[in-house]
């Protein structure tokens, strides 16, 4: 739980905890290209919808810092009902965050950057397992990498 501000601190720096799944090719889905082609219309509209929840989160990160401080100095007064709306506020943010990342690890798409919408599909080539690597506003999934690199070692498909 915590206070007000580490919940809002949560919401727009640490979102995926809880959610962030270790990587590993154990998916249990292996995805052609054509299948994780075909996600990624859904996917740019999540990343979209989670860059829009993450900015509209940011005020109120600001305004739970300054009622806090504004109930810490003053005693409470008065202030206590717009603290619970402002924290009212952010959980609907943070839950929103969550169902978003929650319905892209459901299916065994793994969220590398969030701030880039960057994600690696398991998938295989030449026979052997790799990452099928896409990141928003690529028109589609054009690019891997082995299971054991990253972003900085992807090759064209």
């Amino acid at each position: 739980n915590g206070n007000p501000v580490q919940r809002a601190t949560h919401v727009l720096l640490g979102p995926l905890a809880g959610l962030w799944m270790p990587s590993c090719m154990a998916a249990s889905r292996k995805y052609t290209l054509a299948e994780a082609d075909a996600l990624v219309p859904w996917l740019e509209r999540t990343f979209t919808e989670i860059a829009g929840q993450r900015e509209a989160a940011g005020p109120l990160q600001h305004e739970l810092e300054e009622l806090t401080r504004r109930t810490r100095s003053n005693g409470h007064s008065g202030l206590d009902k717009l603290l619970q709306q402002a924290e009212q506020r952010v959980a609907q943010h943070r839950d929103r965050l969550r169902e978003l990342f929650s319905s892209i690890v459901e299916k065994d798409i793994e969220i590398r950057d969030v701030n880039i919408g960057l994600v690696d599909f398991p998938g295989e080539r030449g026979g052997r397992d790799v990452w099928l690597c896409w990141r928003t506003g690529e028109p589609a999934v054009a690019h891997w990498h082995e299971i054991d690199q990253g972003f900085r070692d992807r090759k064209p498909l």
